[in-house]
């Protein structure tokens, strides 16, 4: 019997190979779109996933609140995990982390000073805690002594040829540090809200004891990971902190706990190891879309499928005349599904295999086949295949089995049996609502992010390099700076301590208002007196630093900006003079500077003091011309001056770009996937204006009998699939509006939603609308009436 039903599903698809190819092929885009999304929606969604501990290990946060302001940070006092474990009976171990900055650790190979990144100074916790494949050394005790590393294969490899030649090595830092190496881990290629590339001991014992040392990611191993620990966190708060807080004007601790599994996808705090991008509602967002393209593709099979009806209308009533059942009929239908799915679900993975390069240019990642290593695999494809089945199947098997052969063989149709035609319109009103929403969607995401390239940060970003200087090169700063700035090719030299596009640190500053005194929590830029010139930003009252030659800057005097002094209530002209003090420090405003932003515009633009800055690591220089000569020119400098090339280096503005790259990712996906929703939902419609011509077919022959036109009989069909468009707009319109405007929310300097942006998409998608009912309805006023009557 199994063997009659696939017999008859071959030949049906041999018989309309036309039909059988839609068919195919909107079920395989559908399956190879949606298993795209879900591959994506997983591999987003294993963040820190892969620790064994996951379910008991939290990160303690806290807010600092000094005077009229509060920060939500993501580091604590060094001493709390020690605290912790000895005061709160459910913690079991405490880890500290610390991130190294970008290309601040410089290690010296031969001849060679090399920048590396990604890595942490870390405490014995992190590797008791967090779980990392271990290749060499002594793991319990890696990390206790002083001035040791634990490295992974890459860089066990890249500076000792093997794994095994790593441990008992040295590696020696460009300031003269060196670091025995203890321990080799493999690569961390899974995904986290940090990836080491090496961990690096902590250099000093009195750390887990140091209360004013807030510069660490604590997180706690818990036996008990619903334990409250409000408690304990008061007791340390009183007992440690406020008596110090008491004596600087008073300020307010509130410690609290992150999942290490919520942190990437909810942690926007300050300071944090590294950027935290993920976005719950997004991987939600992708797998709904990939559930609605596999329900798209179903629907359009049904539509296909039952548009075909009157086709199959004779072959039912034969059969049943003949004696066949029903359920037997159903089960031909349901079979016929089965083989289209099946054949589908093959050339979705054929092409899968094809596309995971293309798929990990756009998302970073290669597709899960881990999923489909384990025993439960085969069982997973054969339900996904199943259900699949049932759905696709199950409409047109109960619609076109109940045909009557009376009516069917009288009228050589399903005539009214075959119904369904409000149905399959419904279906289609859905699916150009999903297509609506989404154009909707990507004209908003792509309005918005060439809003943001476009929009100016206040201050040239073009044309200039940051490097991070190897130690030698810091030492000889002033000299370098001083070689440089006698080419006409460098436009600015400047050193800063924090670099732009990285959130700078904070502060608790004081400062007098016509209210009174004030403190608050505000952002401050270490500088030097080169750079508002190299990086082009004005400035509107009083002067910029000097340099001090007798490395003072005691009393070199601050500058803030523009927001500062509107946020204090201040005219400009009058801030010069002004006095600006800390718990331990007083000086001069000596000038105000235009507004800029340091970061993204994800972030508003905020008060900010600029504090003068000795040599450090991060040097802006601005260069005229051709870039290849200038680098030239700087490599040359630094070797003259520093006896070295600076190893490290990017591009200012590509910094800032790298910032708004999910976006961009995310956008490429969202443009990728609407135009395979189109692309279904245009076989949908194109299938079921095929099926109106077909049983209006008499009609249409009647009415130009009677002298129709062309144009006439265009517009007898167009008229209800106006109505259609108009149904799905109704829908997914104010859909589109509610959530385009919660995802601009997320940036501080966004589009509104226009009209436009809502009306464009739906004349397109009428456009195209218009265009695949146009393919039917053109045949249909080429019907000859006589070909078309002759049955009556």
């Amino acid at each position: 019997m199994i063997k009659n039903y696939l017999t008859i599903a071959f030949r049906v698809f041999k018989r309309d190979k036309i039909y059988s190819l839609m068919n195919l092929l909107g079920l395989t885009v559908g399956i190879t779109a949606s298993l795209l999304l879900f591959a994506y929606s997983y591999n987003e969604s294993q963040y820190d996933q892969y620790h064994e501990n996951k379910d008991r290990i939290i990160r303690i946060v806290m807010d600092v609140n000094f005077g009229d302001d509060t920060r939500a940070v993501a580091v604590v006092p060094a001493a709390l995990g020690n605290f912790m474990k000895e005061h709160a009976p459910s913690v079991e171990e405490y880890a500290m982390l610390r991130s190294i900055p970008h290309a601040g650790f410089q290690v010296v190979k031969g001849d060679e000073v090399v920048a590396e990144h990604g890595l942490f100074y870390a405490s014995q916790g992190v590797l008791d805690m967090f779980t990392y494949d271990w290749l060499a050394g002594d793991r319990a005790t890696a990390l206790v002594p002083h001035n040791t590393i634990v490295l992974n294969r890459s860089l066990a490899e890249k500076y000792f040829g093997e794994v095994n030649k790593a441990v008992g090595g040295v590696i020696s830092r460009d300031d003269g540090t060196q670091y025995k190496v203890t321990g080799v881990i493999e690569d961390v290629n899974q995904k986290g809200h940090f990836t080491p590339n090496a961990l690096v001991s902590l250099w000093d014992d009195s750390k887990p004891t140091n209360w004013r040392d807030w510069n660490w990611c604590t997180y706690l191993l818990l036996s008990n990971p619903g334990e409250d620990f409000t408690p304990v966190f008061q007791q340390a708060f009183d007992e440690n902190m406020a008596p110090e807080l008491e004596q600087q004007g008073g300020g307010k601790i509130t410690f609290s706990t992150q999942k290490l599994t919520d942190i990437y996808y909810t942690s926007r705090l300050e300071f944090e190891m590294q950027p935290n991008e993920g976005n719950r509602a997004f991987i939600q967002g992708f797998a709904i879309v990939g559930c609605f393209l596999l329900l798209l593709a179903i629907i359009n099979y049904v539509n296909l499928v039952t548009a075909q009806s009157q086709k199959r209308a004779r072959e039912v009533g034969v059969k049943k005349a003949f004696g066949v059942g029903s359920n037997a009929l159903r089960m031909q239908f349901f079979t016929e599904a089965f083989v289209y799915v099946l054949l589908a679900t093959m050339l979705s993975s054929a092409t899968l295999v094809v596309m995971n390069p293309v798929f990990q240019h756009f998302t970073g990642d290669k597709l899960p086949v881990e999923l489909l290593v384990g025993w439960e695999a085969p069982f997973l494809v054969l339900f996904f295949i199943l259900i699949i089945t049932i759905l696709s199947g199950a409409y047109p098997a109960i619609v076109i089995s109940s045909f009557r052969p009376v009516q069917v063989l009288k009228t050589n149709g399903a005539g009214k049996s075959g119904g369904g035609l409000s149905l399959r319109k419904a279906l289609i009103v859905l699916q150009l609502s999903v297509s609506l929403l989404m154009i909707v969607g990507i004209t908003g995401v792509y309005t918005q992010l060439r809003f943001i390239s476009g929009y100016s940060l206040g201050f040239e970003k073009e044309q200039v390099l940051l490097f991070n200087l190897p130690n030698a090169a810091v030492g000889n700063y002033h000299p370098l700076r001083e070689r440089l700035m006698t080419y006409t090719q460098i436009g600015g030299v400047a050193s800063m301590t924090d670099a732009l596009g990285e959130k700078p640190p904070v502060n608790d500053f004081t400062y007098e208002t016509d209210e009174g005194e004030r403190t608050e929590i505000i952002q401050q830029l270490w500088v030097d007196e080169g750079f508002f010139k190299t990086i082009k930003v004005s400035l509107l009252a009083g002067r910029d630093f000097r340099y001090l030659a007798e490395n003072d800057t005691t009393h070199s005097g601050v500058l803030v900006n523009r927001a500062f002094v509107e946020h204090a209530g201040w005219k400009i002209a009058d801030v010069p003079g002004k006095r600006l003090w800390s718990h331990d420090w007083s000086d001069r405003i000596i000038g105000v500077a235009e507004d800029f932003h340091v970061v993204s515009l994800h972030d508003k633009l905020e008060p900010l003091v600029f504090r003068y800055n000795m040599p450090s690591r991060n040097m802006l220089v601005r260069y005229n011309g051709p870039f290849s000569e200038a680098m030239d020119i700087i490599q040359e400098a630094s070797w003259e001056v520093a006896g070295e090339e600076l190893p490290a280096w990017t591009f200012l503005d590509r910094k800032f770009q790298l910032q708004y790259e999910e976006d961009e990712k995310r956008a490429s996906l969202l443009a990728v996937f609407t135009g395979i929703v189109i692309f279904i939902a245009c076989l949908g419609l194109l299938s079921v204006t095929a099926y109106e011509v077909r049983r209006r077919n008499k009609e249409i022959g009647i009415r130009k009998i009677l002298g129709a036109s062309a144009g006439g009989i265009l517009l007898l069909f167009s008229r209800s699939y106006i109505a259609l468009v108009a149904w799905a707009a109704l829908l997914s319109i104010p859909v589109a509006n509610y959530l385009l405007t919660e995802w601009l929310g997320s940036f501080a300097y966004r589009i509104e939603v226009d009209w436009w942006m809502l009306v464009l998409p739906l004349v397109v998608l009428a456009g195209i609308c218009a265009a695949v009912i146009s393919i039917q309805s053109v045949k249909a006023t080429r019907v000859n009436p006589v070909e078309a009557l002759r049955c009556e």
